[in-house]
């Protein structure tokens, strides 16, 4: 399935390269986490104290604004590059609060539909390219389950040009007491009509936590062969660390990168209504589940000597000075030159200083104001939204 393009989707050191600096699970991975399902299903709202209020990627060189509605619930990620809009991701749920539908702007090629089951998972996937402002069903992802609700087939079909589907990938899931132990995943060989096995993964588990995923890929001669090995240390029930290794032709590892986690730990997960991307989900399968809000995912290149940093900044919601339901983002704040809003859906903003009296009038462009006129202190900006509501939030010129 294909990679989503937003989490570090968006991460182009320039505007061209920000969907592939980063990997992210696919849809899929997310979809088949308990943790992320239930959150899904607004299981934990009445439990919610906090939000993620924003995701700094790449030592600031993006960040992802989510907007909330009244059951904390994500609808929206707006995507900034260098202050700059570049684009967003809408959520859309049933009456189940369940999420159905996720579409990008006209900047994205992004758009997926979701089906459930009578359990409530995700039974099916629909994928749709983007052409010229056209959605086209490209793909679709079909996953069963066993009757722990534990994901066991999941078969990928690409569209062909006359609208039928044929298999492109499939990955099947073994699990023991609860815990995913191996992962398969095959190929559609069209010429014989067959799976081929191409890919899989093992787990291994101490005290109940997965402390070492292996990668392998099928060689030459039918064997396996060792691709990638990640250590994976915890504290207090916490992913905190991995170490991923990679393999040459001769069986050696090689240290390639190093990855820090570090959490909110007086703050359960449980506690925090997340963007849909971010949180205690950041990982890829059922074995990776975190306790505390994240605040922190570090990656060391051992061989490229450099790090790049991801900061969760997180709001405690009793504190928010803000319209109950709507979540007014500005950014950044302090801000020196541009003022950015995570969402174009106003009719228009105003700024006031704080004795009162009106400064600015905005009507459009809510993606980029320029207030490098006004002087430096503290300004309260009240934006009418779209429906007429009114949402207020104060900031700093410097």
């Amino acid at each position: 399935m294909k990679k989503l393009v937003l989490f570090i989707a968006m991460a182009c050191w320039m505007s061209s390269a920000m969907a592939q600096s980063f990997d992210i699970p696919n849809f899929s991975d997310l979809m088949n986490s308990a943790a992320f399902r239930a959150h899904l299903n607004n299981t934990e709202a009445k439990g919610i104290t906090h939000r993620v209020d924003s995701l700094v990627l790449l030592n600031g060189a993006a960040r992802v604004i989510p907007v909330y509605d009244q059951q904390y619930k994500c609808v929206r990620d707006s995507v900034f590059l260098a202050n700059t809009f570049i684009y967003s991701l809408d959520y859309t749920y049933n009456n189940l609060n369940q999420l159905i539908i996720i579409q990008g702007s006209e900047l994205s090629d992004l758009k997926e539909e979701m089906s459930y089951n009578a359990q409530g998972l995700v039974s099916e996937v629909l994928s749709y390219d983007n052409d010229n402002g056209n959605w086209i069903l490209s793909e679709k992802t079909t996953i069963g389950y066993d009757t722990n609700g534990h994901p066991a087939v999941e078969i990928t079909y690409d569209r062909t040009d006359s609208g039928e589907w044929e298999y492109d990938e499939k990955k099947e899931y073994t699990f023991n007491n609860d815990q995913l132990i191996v992962m398969i995943q095959s190929s559609w060989n069209s010429s014989n009509n067959r799976w081929t096995e191409t890919d899989k993964a093992e787990y291994t588990y101490e005290a109940g936590l997965c402390v070492q995923k292996l990668l392998f890929e099928r060689a030459g001669d039918n064997s396996w062969k060792t691709e990638e090995r990640y250590e994976l240390l915890h504290d207090n029930g916490n992913l905190t660390q991995i170490r991923m290794y990679e393999y040459d032709d001769f069986n050696e590892e090689t240290l390639e990168s190093i990855t820090n986690l570090r959490y909110k730990t007086n703050l359960p997960a449980s506690a925090v209504a997340h963007s849909e991307y971010f949180g205690y989900n950041l990982f890829e399968d059922e074995v990776n589940k975190v306790h505390q809000a994240l605040l922190s995912v570090e990656e060391y290149s051992v061989d490229e000597d450099f790090t790049r940093t991801n900061t969760f900044y997180i709001k405690d919601m009793t504190n928010v000075d803000e319209q109950v339901g709507y979540t007014l983002q500005l950014w950044p704040n302090p801000v020196q030159e541009t003022l950015s809003l995570g969402t174009q859906e106003f009719r228009q903003v105003s700024i006031y200083t704080l004795d009162g009296k009106e400064v600015m009038l905005v009507k459009d462009r809510f993606d980029a104001i320029q207030v490098s006129q006004l002087a430096n202190g503290c300004y309260l900006l009240k934006a009418t939204l779209a429906d007429g509501r009114i949402a207020t939030q104060k900031f700093v010129k410097q």
